[in-house]
């Protein structure tokens, strides 16, 4: 989580990054490049059994788990998600 003057979407649409996500302390944003702009959507391209509201659950512990916590619960989540499928 990092704040800039620079216009950093834009840099990144220049450089064809094909998805952004953004986090600003209450709501994460899945953005997707389309014809050079960015579009915020509610699931990742990359990762479509990944939706933005269910990433925000992880965020919002990260300061009293840990770094490490945070990846073992996400792994367990993945792991239980895909097996819903």
């Amino acid at each position: 989580m990092t704040r800039s003057s620079l216009d950093r979407l834009s840099i990144y649409a220049d450089l064809g990054v094909p998805e952004i996500w953004r986090y600003d302390g209450r709501a994460l944003f899945i953005c997707s490049l389309r014809e050079g702009q960015y579009e915020v959507h509610e699931r990742s391209i990359a990762l479509p059994l990944i939706q933005a509201k269910d990433l925000v659950s992880f965020l919002e512990p990260c300061s009293t788990i840990g770094e490490n916590g945070l990846i073992k619960q996400f792994r367990q989540w993945i792991r239980s998600q895909s097996t819903n499928l």
